[in-house]
């Protein structure tokens, strides 16, 4: 991934839109637990060649905004935000991550609402 500082994330820490990796702070970059969750979504992103990641990302924000339009609550229920949050602080190699493990957070509602 490339990195870019970027200081209009005003609400997020960081972006990973393949092969970018857009951070708020040059501190984030440091962060590990911020840093593994980025590769988790690159890891995804890969997994769905880039074009389907950001189709289903914007399916399951519309179905998690009429359920629950809450848009905290929305963005921590998405099935991606879910797998990266479950997981961001077991720093697992991102290249020994099975194909479909985000396809078990659907329907499951995160712990941080």
């Amino acid at each position: 991934m490339m990195l870019l500082k970027l200081k209009y994330l005003k609400k997020y820490k960081s972006f990973a839109p393949l092969p970018l990796l857009l951070v708020k702070d040059k501190v984030y970059v440091k962060d590990l637990v911020v840093m593994n969750q980025e590769d988790i979504h690159g890891a995804q992103q890969k997994a769905l060649l880039v074009l389907f990641f950001y189709l289903e990302y914007a399916m399951d924000y519309l179905i998690q905004f009429v359920k629950v339009k809450n848009q905290h609550k929305v963005f921590r229920n998405f099935v991606f935000e879910s797998e990266a949050y479950s997981t961001e602080a077991g720093f697992n190699d991102q290249n020994s991550r099975k194909l479909g493990s985000f396809i078990k957070f659907y329907g499951k509602k995160y712990a941080y609402e």
